[in-house]
């Protein structure tokens, strides 16, 4: 997340949360841009991303979604 192309809705969502907790985000999208820029992958780790991808394989018929499902799971 750059500031200078931040989108509305997650300004608004910083400026309204606690300092502790903003500077808490603030610092976690710093490293996760700083990871992106160099290559590595985001130190987030989210379970959704990987689903919905299966997800959308499994819709377009390229796979078996609980094949797919399994294999994250492992």
């Amino acid at each position: 997340m750059s500031i200078d192309t931040i989108a509305l809705r997650k300004a608004l969502h910083l400026f309204y949360l606690k300092d502790s907790i903003r500077s808490t985000k603030l610092k976690r999208e710093a490293k996760d841009e700083l990871a992106r820029r160099s290559g590595q992958k985001s130190l987030a780790r989210h379970f959704h991303y990987p689903f919905w991808a299966d997800a959308k394989s499994h819709a377009a018929g390229k796979s078996d979604l609980t094949e797919s499902t399994d294999q994250q799971i492992e």
